[in-house]
């Protein structure tokens, strides 16, 4: 009997998802949803792209939802609604296993009641998508580390969509020093909220910090005079790693190198469908723990959002 996956959301994610999961040998039942035919349409070309003729797979692409129970199910919906989606899903589906995409959601309020839809089965287990943590380049660096534990991370470039992306580097900086996030400071972060290349959200440039339970403090800019993109983990003036993700180079200031890549979503998708459905369970955040870092972000970025928008708004308009 072929495993069931039900795929929500056929946007830029969702294709990268249905490409990674094209490759397994394993044969699968693939249902596609998303709203958007057009999106649809592209996906299944995406799709097609990937050599699947000596595959199993069964693939459908609905612009309706199909109520049919599932051995996975993953969200690569936009944040915003995305707890109605989860709702509508977790209501009419049996679904022990959920991939959900980061930002989880745009408040703290849809946050726990996400976790809230999610607990009232104890059989569902759950996972964030912030994938540095299961990246070979990572995990490498994390060898490197060992317990060492960095004083200041530092991550800056361009327009890289700080406000969206942040959650990526807490997450990193929680796994690779046993450390849990404390605190999101904005003061830093320039007043003016510009338009995300989505319609209908927005980023923040400027400098935001975060501090973590031991010290380690990770301070994030986004200047668009920038090109460069580039992490450094700060352990002494004369002790630190430079990362430049692009060119998949780490370079400590002993002159060591780690070469490797940072993996797109379709280079890591297959392997975690596959670890979820054969061993019922994925290196990736949990959604309990995503979520707690997640909800220090949002509450910082709202609180940011109405201040200087002159706005009550509940959610913040991030993606």
């Amino acid at each position: 009997m072929k495993n069931k996956i039900i795929l929500v959301g056929a946007g830029n994610i969702g294709r990268r998802y249905l490409q990674g999961i094209a490759k397994l040998d394993t044969s699968l039942d693939i249902d596609v949803y998303d709203v958007n035919k057009n999106s649809l349409k592209v996906a299944e070309q995406k799709y097609y792209e990937i050599d699947t003729r000596n595959k199993q797979h069964k693939i459908s692409f609905n612009s309706a939802k199909k109520e049919t129970n599932c051995d996975l199910i993953i969200i690569a919906t936009s944040s915003y609604e995305r707890l109605k989606v989860i709702e509508q899903y977790k209501n009419k589906l049996s679904t022990q296993f959920w991939l959900i995409e980061k930002v989880i959601e745009q408040s703290s309020n849809n946050i726990n009641n996400i976790l809230s839809h999610l607990h009232k089965d104890s059989k569902v287990v759950a996972w964030v998508n912030t994938p540095r943590r299961i990246m070979k380049f990572y995990t490498e660096l994390k060898k490197k580390i060992n317990l060492n534990i960095p004083k200041k991370i530092y991550v800056s470039g361009g327009l890289w969509g700080m406000a969206c992306n942040t959650i990526h580097f807490i997450d990193m900086v929680e796994w690779i020093t046993n450390q849990k996030i404390v605190s999101v400071n904005t003061k830093n972060v320039d007043n003016k909220w510009i338009k995300s290349k989505r319609i209908g959200f927005y980023e923040i440039t400027g400098e935001l910090s975060v501090a973590f339970s031991k010290g380690t403090q990770l301070i994030l800019s986004s200047d668009p005079m920038l090109k460069d993109y580039i992490i450094n983990i700060e352990f002494t003036e004369n002790d630190f790693w430079q990362i430049d993700e692009i060119n998949g180079i780490m370079k400590h200031s002993s002159g060591k190198k780690i070469i490797g890549k940072v993996d797109y979503v379709s280079d890591i998708s297959g392997d975690l469908v596959q670890d979820i459905l054969s061993n019922g369970s994925c290196n990736l955040t949990n959604i309990e723990e995503s979520c707690r870092q997640h909800k220090v972000l949002i509450d910082e970025l709202l609180k940011h959002w109405n201040i200087h928008n002159n706005k009550q708004d509940t959610i913040v308009p991030i993606t």
